[in-house]
């Protein structure tokens, strides 16, 4: 038997998730730079409003072909064995990010305009 008060509360938990839902995929700004990272050091930088393709040639013959189009990036071709970089949605607001582990590349959307204050403590 449902009490009016379990609707109450049920009803108040899911609006409760969806504002936080709506709040945390609508916060990410616009990001301006695509940084290109193989194990873990900065390898190359873009502009995210170029259209590019770029090939990042990696040891033994490894690779992934980063794409920059319509203010998007995304891997279109990669060597790795499971292709989840490939199959990876298309990134383009500030903090969103595409990893392919096998060959240690990561691709980062930074915006362009850079912050002086980290945090403000008393």
């Amino acid at each position: 038997m449902v009490k009016k008060n379990d609707i109450i509360l049920i009803t108040t938990l899911l609006l409760f998730a969806l504002v936080s839902l709506f709040v945390i995929l609508g916060r990410g700004e616009k990001g301006g730079l695509v940084i290109v990272s193989i194990n873990g050091y900065v390898n190359k930088e873009f502009n995210l409003s170029e259209d590019i393709s770029y090939i990042i040639n990696l040891e033994d013959g490894r690779y992934n072909t980063l794409i920059i189009k319509d203010e998007y990036a995304y891997i279109s071709e990669a060597s790795c064995p499971d292709k989840i970089c490939v199959n990876h949605k298309r990134i383009q607001k500030s903090g969103e990010t595409i990893i392919c582990a096998p060959n240690k590349v990561v691709i980062e959307i930074k915006s362009e305009s850079k912050n002086e204050i980290d945090a403000i403590s008393n």
